[in-house]
């Protein structure tokens, strides 16, 4: 019976970690290009508390803070389909936080970078889609 005991152990701690890992944001992809746009730059809640009207001037300084000095790339910027470069110097990134039937609302971020890719400005503005589908997974639960 003790032997048996110990068999079952290993057993069932394997199939406790791997149904963790299943359950986990990132296993099953519930994190969202705007939730990881938040996290990354370590947005609080309060900045994109109002969906028709985002502290832009909030998120704008924290992009700043965080890629000072840095090299930008479409690698190192969060959300692999929300980005795109425009040029050799520019990045515009749309980040759809709200979503209501219709439409989406977001923040547009518009990244400068100077010689070898490194950060020079940010510009942080709303965004408003009208005729958007529906998605879930959505960062604040406003209406859009």
């Amino acid at each position: 019976m003790k032997y048996r005991n110990l068999v079952f152990s290993p057993i069932a701690l394997l199939a406790l970690g791997s149904a963790s890992v299943v359950y986990s944001p990132i296993g099953c992809g519930c994190i969202t290009e705007a939730d990881d746009f938040v996290q990354r730059f370590d947005i609080p809640k309060s900045a994109l508390r109002d969906p028709k009207a985002p502290n832009t001037e909030m998120v704008q300084k924290l992009i700043a803070d965080r890629l000072a000095r840095k090299k930008v790339s479409l690698d190192t910027l969060p959300g692999v389909t929300s980005c795109a470069k425009l040029s050799s110097a520019l990045y515009r990134c749309t980040y759809w936080m709200w979503r209501a039937p219709g439409r989406e609302r977001g923040v547009e971020v518009t990244i400068t970078v100077g010689k070898g890719g490194i950060f020079q400005a940010v510009h942080v503005m709303p965004s408003l889609r009208v005729g958007a589908p529906p998605f879930p997974g959505q960062v604040g639960d406003a209406e859009a």
